[in-house]
């Protein structure tokens, strides 16, 4: 589209297709359980466990869901984040959302077109071939989705990261040798897939299922926006980074910050796999 009058506006007009599939998709969406319940609304939040799992699994959830919330039915203050109680779990939950970004997935995608040049592509092959990188990124969710509740969320995010510091450290190698930008290109789309398949689909899910029952709300809205100015801070600065200190220094900084990612998840988070979500509360009471 590099060619074409008004290319921009096409490339914003091809994102109105899956925003209205996404908007439609939400109508058919259930209202969480858990929160339908904490509102006082538990006939609601019977109906929708049995609707998800059947009669009996629902009536031991409703249940489970009962008892953690026992006494803890009204608002959360924010400053019940931050007590002892529940410390550990929200050092968890922020370090997720600032190694997700810092590990470099939004510089690869918003900054796809600009590092293809500075790996010696041509313009319009530059522009092309970051065509890939957004299939790549669909296709391999589907990989996530297949494998989430087999190999399980803790399992995916170790396999992820470290999938993320060979691919980054193999960019560096290609700055660094002025390899042809082919081989820059297969290493981005590698680190897009191994992003796409395990680590992408599965933070989400992970900050959704971790925090307890009473704090979930706000516990998730903190994680996520830890992680969108994190997001914000390093696509700021990563044209920076790649001016001054050239590419090889730069995707060899992300491959440092992908291999704590992957230190961090080995020592300190549990896995979440076949347990519910009270069980998961479970863990950190412990």
């Amino acid at each position: 589209m590099h060619n074409i009058d008004n290319n921009w506006r096409w490339m914003f007009a091809t994102g109105i297709i899956p925003s209205v599939l996404f908007f439609v998709g939400l109508f058919f969406i259930p209202e969480s359980p858990r929160w339908l319940y904490k509102a006082g609304r538990q006939i609601d939040s019977l109906k929708v466990l049995k609707r998800i799992g059947g009669e009996s699994l629902a009536k031991v959830e409703i249940q489970q869901i009962a008892e953690s919330l026992q006494g803890n039915s009204g608002a959360v203050s924010a400053g019940e984040l931050f007590k002892p109680s529940v410390r550990k779990v929200m050092i968890i939950g922020f370090f997720l959302a600032v190694f997700v970004q810092i590990s470099g997935i939004n510089t690869v995608i918003d900054y796809a077109p600009k590092i293809l040049l500075a790996a010696g592509v041509e313009i319009n092959n530059a522009l092309l071939q970051t065509s890939l990188v957004g299939f790549i990124n669909f296709i391999f969710t589907f990989v996530a989705i297949l494998f989430i509740d087999k190999l399980g969320r803790r399992s995916l995010y170790l396999i992820g990261s470290m999938g993320m510091v060979i691919t980054l450290i193999m960019l560096a190698i290609s700055f660094y040798l002025k390899m042809e930008g082919i081989f820059t290109l297969i290493c981005i789309l590698m680190f897009i897939a191994f992003f796409a398949s395990c680590i992408g689909p599965v933070f989400w899910t992970l900050l959704s299922e971790i925090f307890p029952n009473k704090i979930r709300g706000k516990a998730l809205a903190f994680a996520s926006f830890t992680q969108w100015i994190f997001n914000f801070l390093v696509v700021l600065l990563f044209p920076h980074f790649l001016a001054s200190l050239g590419g090889a220094r730069t995707f060899l900084f992300l491959a440092v910050m992908s291999f704590l990612q992957w230190l961090f998840t080995y020592l300190y988070v549990p896995e979440t796999k076949g347990k519910s979500l009270e069980e998961i509360e479970q863990i950190w009471k412990k």
